[in-house]
């Protein structure tokens, strides 16, 4: 019965493999049911798994399925161990007949991070580790332009082993220029805060100092289905296990990837496939990423944004393009750099700049850490030569980059916000304005018949709507992040339609 663990009467054994990340995933979930059962008694049990054993094979040519998770099944089945914790990516498609996942907890960061070294900066031909089929598939077209210079061959090679296992691999390969791994596994060893992986966590640091850092944007690399997030296991019969795990577990998490399993599982499933599938939520919309190739040679490349919470909104194909009209592209728009000073805190090294446009920059030194608003800034950025290290996706500034623990710093790093004069502030950046937009044909661009607008930013959408606020009753489009929390402040709900970008708002226009 629940209360007999609950009042630490019985034991709860919770299992899991003997990594580090492992047992330090089997802690937090521990952690968190104390939170909410101070009286609960754990006890875990690690051991190896298969995955762990065979190091030579890549995961995709072993002929096992579930290789870090099939070993524990008979220990659940059996009542030897109450749980197992797994990285949910891990496991197989395939429902399993006496187990089932019981909860998650919410997600970690789910994208892929390249860890590059300083010292082959420049260099033409590359060769990176990873042993992911999706990996190789999408990321060979995405360094060709992410990285500031000419990249004219990669190769990709195989490497197995825990995280700081392929990271040694990296540094002591005289050869091999970078690795890419998931992000959520390194963030959770470095902020882990436990002495028990001190030693890991300090040489994962220790190794970063000569490294450089690009995190993959999910529209570009939608990663494993799963990834970031944990699998709590139990055998279906433990009805006292699952009351017990009720009150932990992230229902939107649990959602989230069910689904992605769900829409992989239609493809094949299998550590084999080249296709990566991202569902995560902003603000009250559901966005998915799918992106890869199937074993029957079908590419897939989708992005959609999920409207099923807001039903009184008119859904896409809506409208003609000659009632359409997206002001970005048809304004006059002048540029007028303006006089600034950096904020005294980019004294220290190395500076952390967010970029919102390519306009107007400040001196940058090539040690300096910059996160963009967008692809296109980055596209830019990269062109003229700047090693950006990631960027919001178009999709929102509501919270800082999540990248402070991969520098040498003290405390939170000083962002400094580059952009114009009348862009917002950012409750993690300080502003630094390098610029001023102006707008001379505004006048001139509105018509009555049109009734849908699309908005690039905000402030373009202010500015007309001060010389004609009857567009309220139009309907408005908008990326996700700002742009629509601008839109929200002035236009009814249900004339509002959300969309990821100028290319996904043209795809809502019938040619009518």
């Amino acid at each position: 019965m629940p209360d007999l663990y609950l009042s630490g009467k019985k034991t709860l054994i919770i299992a899991s493999r003997k990594s580090d990340l492992a047992r330090l995933q089997a802690q937090s979930v521990a952690e968190k049911l104390k939170q909410i059962y101070p009286e609960i008694k754990i006890q875990f049990h690690y051991r190896e798994s298969l995955g762990d054993i065979n190091l030579n094979d890549p995961l995709w040519k072993m002929p096992e399925k579930g290789v870090f998770t099939e070993d524990f099944y008979q220990d659940l089945v059996k009542h030897k161990v109450d749980m197992v914790v797994h990285s949910w990516k891990d496991l197989p498609i395939e429902v399993k007949s006496e187990t089932r996942i019981a909860a998650t907890l919410a997600r970690a960061d789910a994208r892929d991070v390249l860890l590059f070294k300083k010292t082959s900066v420049g260099k033409n031909n590359l060769k990176l580790f990873t042993s992911s089929p999706r990996r190789i598939y999408n990321l060979d077209p995405f360094f060709k332009w992410s990285l500031p210079w000419n990249v004219e061959q990669l190769e990709f090679n195989t490497v197995r082993g825990n995280v700081q296992t392929r990271i040694r691999k990296l540094l002591e390969s005289v050869e091999t220029d970078g690795l890419i791994v998931a992000k959520a596994a390194l963030d959770r060893l470095i902020q882990s805060s436990s002495e028990e992986f001190r030693e890991t966590r300090e040489f994962i640091k220790t190794s970063l100092s000569s490294l450089k850092v690009q995190v993959i944007p999910l529209s570009q690399n939608p990663t494993a289905a799963a990834q970031g997030a944990l699998a709590i296991e139990i055998a279906k019969d433990r009805h006292e296990i699952n009351k017990i795990l009720e009150k932990i577990n992230s229902k939107k998490t649990y959602h989230n990837v069910s689904l992605e399993r769900k829409i992989l599982a239609q493809y094949g499933g299998g550590c084999h496939q080249k296709i990566g599938i991202s569902i995560f939520n902003k603000n009250k919309y559901q966005i998915l990423f799918l992106k890869g190739l199937t074993d029957q040679g079908r590419v897939l490349d989708a992005q959609k944004i999920d409207t099923d919470l807001n039903d009184d909104q008119p859904s896409g194909n809506q409208f003609p393009r000659t009632e359409a009209q997206a002001l970005h592209k048809m304004a006059e728009k002048e540029i007028l750099p303006k006089e600034f000073s950096l904020n005294q805190q980019t004294q220290q090294k190395p500076r952390f700049f967010f970029i919102t446009k390519e306009e107007c920059l400040p001196n940058i030194e090539k040690d300096d850490v910059i996160w963009t608003s967008g692809i296109k800034t980055w596209r830019k950025l990269a062109q003229k030569g700047h090693w950006v290290c990631g960027s919001f996706d178009s999709l929102g500034e509501d919270a800082s980059p999540g990248i402070d623990h991969f520098f040498d710093i003290q405390g939170k790093a000083p962002w400094i916000k580059i952009t114009h004069e009348k862009g917002h502030e950012s409750s993690w950046a300080k502003k630094c304005a390098t610029y001023q937009v102006q707008y001379k044909n505004l006048e001139s661009l509105y018509d009555p018949k049109v009734n849908y607008y699309y908005w690039s930013h905000g402030e373009l959408f202010k500015s007309f709507y001060e010389k004609f606020p009857e567009i309220k009753d139009k309907y408005h489009s908008g990326g996700v992040g700002s742009t629509l929390n601008v839109l929200s402040q002035y236009i009814d709900s249900k004339k509002i339609i959300p969309c990821l970008n100028y290319e996904d708002w043209l795809k809502s226009l019938t040619k009518e």
